[in-house]
């Protein structure tokens, strides 16, 4: 299976036959292209200038995380806002991150920003409750075909 999104290209394979060899699929197509397992090899994916994902295996299973880039990025932001001692503000760029995939490792992510958040702004004295912060850990089903 091949994905693309702008110039980034992945190839999907559930087996391993063309691993390390060069392969005649057609007549004038050869397999010569180095494939990795996620499993053992993380992969980046840049999604525009500010959006970067790695696929990462965490406790032997694999999971999607923002890349420390995209995070500490992000972490700025919040910290920035939070010294503005606006909580709603703080709540609308919080909420931004409810637009990301949603995946464990990403979720973690978002209670870590969360909590880094809250102290800041809790060090800026204002009263600022984790509870009232959204976070969506699920991803709304759609049918695709009918």
């Amino acid at each position: 299976m091949f994905l693309r999104f702008d110039n980034v290209a992945v190839v999907l394979m559930a087996t391993s036959k063309f691993k390390g060899v060069k392969t005649q699929v057609n007549k004038d197509i050869v397999i010569d292209d180095d494939f990795y397992d996620i499993g053992t090899h993380d992969l980046k994916i840049e999604l525009g200038k500010m959006s970067s994902y790695k696929f990462h295996t965490v406790g032997g299973q694999i999971t999607l995380s923002m890349t420390n880039k995209m995070y500490k990025d992000i972490k700025t932001k919040l910290l920035e806002v939070a010294q503005t001692k606006n909580l709603k503000q703080a709540h609308y760029e919080f909420n931004k991150l409810n637009g990301l995939p949603v995946n464990k490792g990403i979720n973690q992510q978002k209670f870590q920003l969360l909590d880094e958040l809250v102290d800041e702004l809790k060090r800026h004295n204002v009263k600022a409750k984790k509870s009232s912060f959204f976070v969506r850990l699920t991803r709304v089903k759609v049918k695709v075909f009918t």
